[in-house]
């Protein structure tokens, strides 16, 4: 069989390895890499020894004035290019199996529409990360209905593609889709042929894509914090650095270090004013995925975040460490994402004094 696996993000590419490595690994594999991340860590060597060929293609996040005529033409022509490089790796042969992460990219429906060109090809959707378990809906869901993407949708021959997307991975053209934990994911995606991705699967998806790209020092007596997307935080970004500088203060009075790790696509590093002020600050490399992180962890070691993706595949992984959302903290209210955290056994603190609580107690165990 021939499959195609397209991925953005440092978690997409450790998912697609894992399955592709266990479950397809007597097929025709190819593996289509968006450089939305910093891709100078991954051990190509290895990649290129799962998939037939890999192919790296542009990203989308260029520096571009926002909202210019620029970043609109300039967007339009790169992603023309991109689809022209699809097409060289697709090469007008059968594609059986499609695994896509993020149908809302108008590149990623294209790719979509290339593969199941003669409608025999298995659309499966991979879970993006959080997304597929909280119960938010795509804020810019609006656009799908304005004249601009109707002028879009024409432009890129989309046909039934064009579809809006509320939520990755819902609509009816995808029959599969395979996630962590398939007991906590949405019921839109439940309602399809839903199936687990496994520990082991993740495990080898690090091991094939990072291998021994990361010294194995071990993070004790520490908080590592996975930092929000700025633009995500944006709305609340008053409130979100003040608690992080709170947990900066509470951290240094317990004489715990801090760990900190920016999104992979964070282009604003709007903590770098507070290395100043705390000198147990340490940086984790931007490019280096959470999921490689875990094995480091050692005694007394914290993970802590809003509603990030490590939160949910930590307890895949490593069960035994604690976990902290501040989410309740930032008034984040998601009654799905509450429920699975307090089933994954993630700590949600309410004020300040409930974290300082949870940090102290935790000094205090074994």
């Amino acid at each position: 069989m021939n499959n195609i696996f397209v991925a953005h993000t440092p978690y997409h590419l450790i998912l697609d390895s894992g399955i592709a490595d266990a479950e397809y690994k007597e097929d025709n594999n190819y593996l289509i890499v968006f450089k939305d991340f910093e891709v100078n860590e991954i051990a190509w060597h290895s990649l290129r020894k799962c998939f037939n060929k890999v192919l790296l293609v542009e990203s989308r996040y260029k520096e571009d004035k926002p909202g210019s005529i620029g970043k609109y033409f300039n967007n339009i022509i790169r992603d023309f290019k991109m689809i022209g490089e699809v097409k060289k790796i697709i090469g007008g042969c059968k594609v059986d199996n499609l695994f896509i992460h993020n149908d809302y990219h108008i590149v990623d429906k294209k790719i979509m529409q290339i593969a199941n060109s003669k409608r025999n090809c298995n659309l499966i959707y991979i879970e993006d990360g959080s997304a597929a378990y909280n119960s938010g809906i795509l804020a810019r869901r609006k656009q799908l209905y304005t004249a601009k993407w109707k002028i879009k949708k024409a432009l890129y021959s989309l046909g039934d593609y064009g579809y809006s997307v509320e939520t990755m991975g819902s609509n009816s053209i995808f029959k599969e889709c395979r996630v962590v934990f398939p007991e906590y994911a949405r019921k839109e995606l439940k309602e399809k042929n839903i199936k687990e991705i496994s520990k082991e699967e993740i495990e080898r998806g690090i091991s094939i894509v990072y291998q021994a790209s990361y010294n194995n020092d071990c993070i004790n007596n520490a908080v590592v914090i996975f930092l929000d997307l700025f633009s995500f935080i944006e709305p609340k970004k008053k409130q979100y650095i003040y608690i992080i500088e709170e947990i900066f203060d509470m951290c240094k009075r317990l004489g715990l270090k801090i760990y900190i790790k920016y999104h992979p696509r964070e282009k604003n590093r709007y903590l770098e004013f507070l290395k100043s002020k705390f000198n147990n600050i340490y940086e984790i490399k931007q490019g280096r995925p959470i999921e490689t992180i875990y094995s480091n962890f050692g005694k007394k070691s914290i993970a802590l975040s809003s509603v990030s993706t490590g939160l949910i595949t930590l307890e895949k992984i490593s069960k035994e460490t604690k976990k902290i959302s501040i989410k309740n903290m930032l008034d984040m209210e998601d009654e799905h994402i509450s429920d699975i955290f307090s089933k994954i056994n993630v700590l949600v603190p309410n004020t300040i004094n409930e974290l300082a609580l949870i940090l102290e107690e935790s000094l205090n165990e074994g």
